[in-house]
């Protein structure tokens, strides 16, 4: 069981549509999870995001998405929901002032950052 938690801190809302539908993919994903799951997506101000963006990856300016995975992969998230109950996945944070949103873009970011993360570099590494 999924539970996905959306806080609209600049007022942008999505349609109850448009959160059923994101549930919907999200239960499909995550199948073989026996005891339930947490997972926040959170929609904020362009200068919130830069300061966020600042502190956690040294860029200093706004983004359209920030995600915080608390597990590798899909293989760590079944092991350690089969330990944790409830299991909190993480966080994607969106600024919709650089997203133009729908449905797919939402997925996508999920799908990249959750199920497939990328190893992270600070700016200073990737110089």
């Amino acid at each position: 069981m999924i539970k996905i938690n959306f806080y609209h801190k600049c007022g942008f809302k999505l349609s109850s549509g448009q959160e059923k539908r994101i549930i919907g993919e999200l239960k499909k994903i995550f199948t073989d999870i026996k005891n339930p799951a947490i997972i926040d997506i959170s929609f904020i101000g362009k200068e919130e995001i830069k300061q966020l963006n600042q502190k956690h990856r040294q860029i200093n300016r706004a983004t359209d998405t920030l995600s915080f995975p608390l597990y590798e992969n899909l293989a760590e998230i079944k092991i350690a929901s089969e330990k944790i109950n409830p299991l909190h996945l993480g966080e994607i944070i969106i600024c919709p002032e650089f997203v133009n949103f729908g449905f797919e873009k939402i997925m996508f970011y999920y799908k990249r950052d959750f199920t497939q993360p990328r190893p992270f570099r600070r700016k200073s590494e990737a110089q």
